[in-house]
C-alpha cells in the first residue's frame, strides 16, 4: 500500500506491508495544505476514514495528491509555451521508447506501423517501455479505434482559414516509458513526438514537459473515452493492461494539471483582467470539478461562454468513418482526392415569382424556359404549415422574410407551385419534393408561432452553451414546441435543407435554423453543451464531452453538416437511410391524409426509384407500394411487437393503438417478402417453442430466453436470446433469410394461427438475436430439418390462390 508522510516539507512514498483497513499510517497527513488548495479551486476535499478500506475513497486520494502537486505544476505551466519538440528531442524520446526493442528505433518504428487500407480509420499504438527495470509484460500492440481522429494544431491561429482545417492522423502513438521512480508519458503522430510529460509517479508531481500538452493530453483523452466508455468499446480489442496503465496515467496528469491550470488562470485574471488557459485545449481533458468553474470566470455573453476567451478551445476531433462524407472535403483533409461530387437534382416544375410588394406574382417554367435557366437556378423553397396558409397575406410575409434572410427572390412553395386539382402532375411533385428542398439555395422555415426572445449569436464551435443561462429566452422552448415539427412533410423539408432559416421577429433578422433547434435543446440540458458545429449531431452523446447527442435528433441534419465558407452540403445520398427507420422516426408526426406519413419521408428513403405514387388512396396502398418496390421489408412486421393491425393484419397500426414502439428500424436477415391481393407473402419455416418457455414469454416484452428445436424432430431444446412477446396462440415460425447473411442479422419470429381460408393472421411477433450461437442453433437458423411453408398475412375477407397447397401447412 503505497501512503504519504512530510519529510523535510517535501512528500515522501514509503511502503507498508500491512492491508490499508489495518495500517495506522496516515495517507493524507497534509490534509490542511491540499484542502486548503482544495477550497482555492472551490471544491471540497473530504478526509476520509481509510479503516475498513473501500475502493470508493481512492478518488479522494488521488485528488488530495494533485492538490499538493499543483504548485510544482503550476509553476511548470507559467513559463509553458507548447512549442513544437525539436528534432533533437523527438530522437531522444523514440529512443527511450524503443529502448527494449532496438537500438535503430527509426527502422523498428516503420515497420510498426500497419499499411495503408482502404478506410480512414485511425490506428494507435500502445507502446510501454521500462528503463533499468526488467519486465517481460511491456504493451506493444496496435488497435483500430474505427474511427477517424482529426487534428488542428493552429487553435491559437488568428488566421480563421487555417483555424478551421482539420487533418487526419493515420497513426497515433501513446507510450509509458516507465523508471524505478518517474513515469514519462508519450503521444506522437506519425513520427512526430507531440509531447511528452515526465512525471513522479508517487506524488503526481510534473518534473519537465516539452511539445503541444493541451492537444495531447486532448488525444489520450478521447482514446480513453472511445477505447473504454464508448459505445465502440466492445468491438474493440483492449490492448493488454490498457485500463489500468492508462486510466492511471490519465487521472494524474489531469488532476494535477487541471488543479494547476485552473490556480494559474485564476490567479492571473484577478491579479492583470484578462488570462489565458495553459496548457490549451482544457474543456476536453480538464476534469468536470475544475472545467465547470473555469466557464465561470469567463465571460457569458446571450448565455454562452466562447472559449477562445481563455484559449480553450479543441483541437482534436474524432469522427466515426461513415459520416466522413458529411465533412466539406476542403476543411477536413484525409490525404486523399475528394471522392465526392456534387449531386443533381431535379428542377421543379415552376417557381413562383413575385412582381410587387402587393403580394402580385406569377409563375416561371422552370424546366422548359432556356432564357430563364440562369435565374431558376438559384430559389427559396419554403417549408410551412398547411392549414395556416392564408392566400395574398401569407405570400407576402413569405417575399418579406424571404428579403430578410437574404434568399433569392424566385419562390418554390408547394401549396402554389404543384396544380392540387391535377391528381396525376400532384402525384409526380409529392414524389420529387425531396429534391426541391435539397436543391434550394435557401429555405424559409415558417412556424406556426413568430420567432422572438432567442439569442442572437452566431453559431461557432468554440462557444458552450449554459442551460440556466439559455432558459431565461423563453422563445427557445416556444420553438421546440411549435406545430412545426409534429408534421410529417416538414420533416423531410428540414432534413434536407442545406441552408434553412427563420425570421427573428422582434429584431427583424435572418437566423440559422439549425443552431436555433441546438441551442434550445442546449437550454433544457442539466451541464454545459460543447456546441459542435460542423459535426455530425448524432455522433455525440447528450452530457459527454467526446460523444453526439443520442436524445437529440436535429431535424435540420443536412444543413448542420454544411460548411459556408465552401458552399459545400452533403449530398443527400449520404443522409438518406431505410424507410423503415423512417418510419419509426416520424410515426407521432401528423399528416391530413393518412397515406402521408409513407409519402411524405420518400425523399429520405433508400430504394424508393421504383415507387409508384399516382393511385395510392390509403395508408394500405403506400405500405404495399413500398413492400412491392422493395423500399421496406419484413421489418414492417416488426412495426408492433404485440399485435397486427385490426384492417390487414400487416399494415403498422397507428401510434396511440399500437402495444410497443416501432422497431422497423432494425434491419433482419429476411427474404423480401411480396404482397398477393392485399397479404403479405413470406417464406418461413416452422419450428417448436417449448411450453415452459412459451408461457413465460407470453408477458415479457423484454430481451428473455427461449428454447425451441424444429417441428419435425424431438429432442432437447436450443436456447436463443428473443425480444418481444411470444404469444401462446398459433404456431411459430422463423422468416426465411439469405444464406450468405445468416449468422450477421437478427432473424424475425412469428406466431400466427390459420384464418380457415388460407390466410394467416399474426399473434405475435418477436426478434431472435444471432450472436454468441453456435451448434444446433447454427443448424436450426440454417432451417435444416424444418418444415419450409409460405404464409399469406393477411385478412381473412380474400380468397385463397386456387391450386395452393402450401396454405395447409
Amino acid at each position: 500500500m503505497e501512503t504519504i508522510s512530510q519529510h523535510h516539507h517535501r512528500l515522501v512514498a514509503h511502503q507498508c506491508n500491512l492491508p490499508l483497513s489495518e495500517c495506522r499510517c496516515d495517507p493524507m497527513p497534509r490534509y490542511a495544505d491540499a484542502a486548503c488548495v482544495a477550497a482555492m479551486i472551490g471544491i471540497y476535499l473530504k478526509k476520509a476514514d481509510w479503516r475498513g478500506y473501500k475502493p470508493s475513497r481512492l478518488p479522494e486520494l488521488r485528488l488530495y495528491k494533485a492538490c499538493l502537486a499543483a504548485g510544482s505544476a503550476r509553476a511548470l505551466l507559467k513559463g509553458l509555451d507548447e512549442r513544437p519538440v525539436s528534432r533533437e528531442q523527438n530522437n531522444r524520446v523514440w529512443a527511450d521508447l524503443w529502448s527494449r526493442k532496438t537500438t535503430n528505433w527509426r527502422t523498428e518504428r516503420v515497420l510498426s506501423l500497419p499499411s495503408a487500407s482502404d478506410d480512414l480509420n485511425t490506428w494507435v499504438h500502445f507502446q510501454t517501455s521500462r528503463l533499468g527495470i526488467f519486465c517481460d509484460k511491456d504493451t506493444d500492440e496496435q488497435v483500430n479505434i474505427k474511427t477517424s481522429v482529426f487534428i488542428n494544431d493552429a487553435v491559437s491561429a488568428t488566421d480563421s482559414a487555417s483555424s478551421e482545417e482539420w487533418t487526419l492522423a493515420r497513426h497515433i502513438t501513446v507510450g509509458l516509458v516507465y523508471t524505478l521512480t518517474n513515469i514519462e508519458v508519450i503521444v506522437a503522430i506519425g513520427d512526430r513526438v507531440l509531447a511528452a510529460v515526465l512525471y513522479d509517479q508517487a506524488h503526481q508531481t510534473i518534473l519537465q514537459s516539452i511539445g503541444q500538452i493541451g492537444i495531447a493530453l486532448e488525444i489520450v483523452s478521447m482514446l480513453r473515452h472511445i477505447l473504454i466508455h464508448s459505445e465502440l468499446s466492445k468491438d474493440i480489442p483492449k490492448p493488454y493492461g490498457f485500463r489500468e496503465k492508462f486510466e492511471e496515467a490519465w487521472d494524474s496528469l489531469t488532476l494535477t494539471i487541471g488543479a494547476a491550470a485552473f490556480l494559474g488562470f485564476e490567479g492571473t485574471l484577478y491579479k492583470h483582467g484578462s488570462a489565458r488557459v495553459k496548457p490549451q485545449c482544457c474543456m476536453r481533458w480538464m476534469p468536470e470539478m475544475f472545467s465547470q468553474r473555469l466557464l465561470a470566470l469567463l465571460p457569458h455573453r446571450e448565455g454562452f461562454v466562447d472559449l477562445r476567451d481563455g484559449d480553450m478551445q479543441s483541437a482534436v476531433r474524432p469522427v466515426l468513418t461513415q459520416h466522413l462524407p458529411l465533412l466539406c472535403p476542403q476543411c477536413w483533409k484525409t490525404g486523399r482526392p475528394s471522392a465526392f461530387s456534387r449531386a443533381e437534382f431535379i428542377k421543379p416544375l415552376r417557381l413562383l415569382k413575385c412582381l410587387n410588394k402587393h403580394g402580385d406574382y406569377t409563375f416561371i417554367d422552370a424546366r422548359n424556359s432556356p432564357s430563364m435557366s440562369d435565374e431558376c437556378e438559384q430559389y427559396t423553397a419554403v417549408s410551412h404549415l398547411w392549414n395556416e396558409f392564408r392566400g395574398d397575406d401569407t405570400i407576402r410575409f413569405i417575399q418579406n422574410g424571404t428579403a430578410t434572410i437574404g434568399g433569392p427572390s424566385n419562390l418554390w412553395i408547394d401549396r402554389l407551385c404543384i396544380n392540387q386539382e391535377d391528381t396525376r402532375e400532384k402525384a409526380a411533385e409529392m414524389a420529387n419534393m425531396g429534391d426541391y428542398y435539397a436543391a434550394a439555395h435557401t429555405t424559409l422555415i415558417v412556424p406556426e408561432c413568430a420567432v422572438t426572445l432567442v439569442p442572437s449569436v452566431q453559431p461557432s464551435r468554440h462557444l458552450v452553451a449554459i442551460p440556466a443561462q439559455l432558459r431565461k429566452y423563453r422563445g427557445l422552448s416556444t420553438w421546440r414546441q411549435d406545430r412545426w415539427h409534429e408534421r410529417v412533410w416538414t420533416f423531410q423539408e428540414g432534413y434536407m435543407s442545406k441552408n434553412p432559416r427563420v425570421v427573428k421577429s422582434d429584431t427583424n433578422t435572418g437566423l440559422n435554423a439549425c443552431w436555433l433547434d441546438f441551442i434550445a435543446m442546449a437550454a433544457e440540458q442539466d451541464q454545459p453543451t460543447i456546441c459542435e458545429v460542423g459535426l455530425p449531431p448524432w455522433h455525440m452523446s447528450t452530457g459527454d464531452r467526446y460523444g453526439g447527442y443520442n436524445e437529440y435528433m436535429t431535424p435540420f441534419v443536412r444543413g448542420w453538416a454544411a460548411c459556408s465558407r465552401h458552399a459545400w452540403a452533403p449530398d443527400p445520398a449520404h443522409i438518406q437511410m431505410p424507410l423503415g427507420a423512417l418510419l419509426d422516426l416520424t410515426c407521432q408526426r401528423r399528416c391530413t391524409e393518412e397515406q402521408d406519413s409513407v409519402i411524405g419521408v420518400l425523399g429520405l428513403a433508400l430504394s424508393v426509384k421504383d415507387f409508384r405514387a399516382d393511385g395510392i388512396c390509403s395508408l394500405d396502398d403506400a405500405y404495399r407500394e413500398a413492400v412491392r418496390c422493395g423500399a421496406i421489408g419484413a421489418e414492417i412486421l416488426l412495426a408492433d411487437l404485440g399485435g397486427t393491425s385490426p384492417n390487414s393484419c400487416w399494415i403498422p397500426k397507428k401510434p396511440h393503438e399500437a402495444r410497443s414502439d416501432p422497431l422497423m428500424r432494425i434491419l433482419c436477415n429476411t427474404l423480401q417478402p411480396t404482397v398477393d391481393r392485399g397479404r403479405l407473402v413470406c417464406k418461413a419455416f416452422r419450428i417448436v417453442v417449448y411450453s415452459q418457455y412459451r408461457v413465460k414469454a407470453t408477458t415479457i416484452r423484454g430481451v428473455h430466453r427461449l428454447g425451441i428445436r424444429p417441428a419435425s424432430e424431438a429432442g432437447p431444446p436450443v436456447e436463443i436470446e428473443c425480444y418481444g412477446v411470444v404469444s401462446p396462440r398459433g404456431k411459430v415460425y422463423i422468416l426465411e433469410g439469405a444464406e450468405d447473411d445468416l449468422l450477421s442479422r437478427d432473424r424475425i419470429l412469428l406466431c400466427v394461427s390459420t384464418t380457415g381460408n388460407g390466410s394467416h393472421h399474426i399473434e405475435s411477433t418477436a426478434i431472435l438475436r444471432v450472436k454468441h450461437i453456435y451448434g444446433r442453433m447454427v443448424d436450426l437458423l440454417q432451417g435444416k430439418d424444418c418444415e419450409h411453408v409460405t404464409l399469406y398475412l393477411g385478412s381473412s375477407t380474400i380468397p385463397a390462390p386456387s391450386g395452393s397447397t402450401e396454405l395447409s401447412k
